[in-house]
């Protein structure tokens, strides 16, 4: 992934407004989506990855961050069933700030593998912004 000095930039603005979502091809054969409340991204990985007490098969997902107040909410939207492609193997990585982001997704500086797919999301949290890179390599 190759970000230029505009997209970068529009990458902080939108890290800035609270909500990223970056969009990867449809692998769902329904239009069904469904959705989920997890309160960590432990939590996230292990619905992602159909991990106990979870077993349901997550074809294409979408999350987002909400700062509630007092800790943080993940929402995960997602279509479940038949996988074209195969499901599980995601992963996540907290960043330091969108440089951190652009780095790991690019496999640059201290990271060598470049992301194949990734959700990142991000909240003010009063006096920083944390970011969460859910990927697949």
């Amino acid at each position: 992934m190759n970000l230029t000095t505009s997209s970068l930039r529009g990458l902080v603005l939108a890290l800035a407004a609270g909500i990223i979502l970056l969009a990867i091809p449809r692998q769902a054969q329904s239009a069904d989506w469904g959705w989920k409340k997890a309160s960590d991204p432990t939590d996230v990985m292990n619905f992602l990855n159909a991990k106990a007490p979870y077993t349901q098969k997550i074809v294409e997902a979408e999350i987002t961050l909400i700062d509630n107040g007092t800790s943080l909410e993940f929402i995960i939207l997602y279509h479940s069933g038949n996988a074209i492609l195969p499901t599980g193997g995601w992963g996540w990585k907290k960043a330091t700030d969108p440089t951190d982001v652009k780095n790991f997704l690019s496999g640059q500086g201290a990271y060598q593998t470049p992301v194949k797919k990734a959700r990142v999301c991000a909240a003010w949290r009063k006096t920083y912004t944390e970011y969460y890179v859910f990927y697949k390599k």
